[in-house]
């Protein structure tokens, strides 16, 4: 359970028929709670041993398709790599950068060399919301994936760049500013 500000009945409606529409789409059945200040939601999820032996397709849904992803945290990069493996994107076109502070900094303009060098094949991008670097002085500075694709975006429009690119920037929310504020 997460502990969240309290919501208007409205927003938890809202929220309920989301994450409910979201466990049919993948076929789960999903439990939806709402308590006072308290969100509890489980899913099912299939045991290693059942992922690991089903039937994998390659080469079929992902032809052409680039999975590149970006985090600052080293267990959240080996998800992204875990997530474009189950879109069957082959790993040699599975790009997850953000160990350093110059993947994270250079990001936007990688997106754009990456997106220009291969116009015909599609972009599958995901990014993390906010990217925790230290400089070389030692000073944290966050950096937000959704500016940088934003502005890769733009960029790429006004160069009229024919990739087909879907931008997707998730947050795990559990940054020391966002667990304070869900513990207030």
């Amino acid at each position: 359970s997460l502990s969240i500000p309290p919501q208007s009945s409205q927003n938890v409606d809202t929220s309920k028929t989301v994450m409910l529409s979201a466990a049919e789409t993948i076929a789960t059945d999903t439990d939806v709670r709402f308590i006072p200040s308290t969100f509890k939601t489980a899913s099912p999820v299939l045991s290693p041993s059942m992922h690991d032996n089903r039937k994998r397709k390659r080469g079929g849904f992902a032809t052409g398709i680039w999975g590149i992803g970006i985090d600052d945290a080293a267990l959240q990069r080996l998800m992204l790599k875990r997530i474009f493996d189950a879109l069957d994107i082959p790993n040699e076109r599975i790009i997850v950068l953000g160990a350093t502070e110059a993947e994270c900094t250079d990001f936007g303009d990688f997106l754009i060399r990456h997106a220009l060098k291969y116009p015909d094949d599609a972009h599958i991008i995901i990014a993390d919301e906010n990217l925790d670097v230290t400089s070389v002085g030692g000073i944290r500075t966050r950096i937000s994936g959704s500016i940088l694709l934003e502005k890769a975006r733009a960029e790429l429009t006004r160069l009229q760049c024919p990739a087909r690119v879907l931008l997707l920037v998730r947050s795990a929310n559990d940054s020391v500013d966002d667990i304070s504020t869900y513990m207030r």
